[in-house]
């Protein structure tokens, strides 16, 4: 099974929830201790579960509450509307290839995206 190396804002409760080996999971990666960042090895399987679907956000809507993509982060170090970043493609709105939109939470991913005709 072919794994990749990611940093999320998954608990090890919820990775282990969708099979991923707790070998491969070290936690509170980072400075932000409200916020720890979680390194881990995800199949593209597991990574897609993680990402929010029926959505074009890195966002969704989970018991009235608002519940961002685990691969969603902002780098407060770099300029506003500049500073979005997506764990999941290793790139974001200041990399080389950016993108311009994941400050404002808009998925680039592409996973889960796919609404019904006449949800946009």
């Amino acid at each position: 099974m072919n794994t990749k190396i990611y940093y999320v804002y998954a608990s090890k409760d919820e990775l282990i929830k969708i099979g991923v080996d707790p070998s491969t999971i070290f936690e509170n990666i980072g400075n932000n201790e409200h916020d720890p960042l979680t390194q881990c090895e995800l199949t593209e399987e597991q990574a897609h579960a993680l990402i929010p679907k029926d959505t074009l956000y890195c966002y969704t809507r989970v018991n009235g509450e608002y519940k961002r993509c685990p691969f969603w982060d902002m780098f407060e170090s770099m300029p506003k509307q500049s500073n979005g970043f997506c764990h999941f493609l290793k790139r974001g709105d200041f990399t080389q290839h950016n993108f311009g939109l994941l400050w404002d939470s808009c998925k680039e991913c592409g996973v889960g995206d796919d609404l019904p005709e006449g949800d946009y």
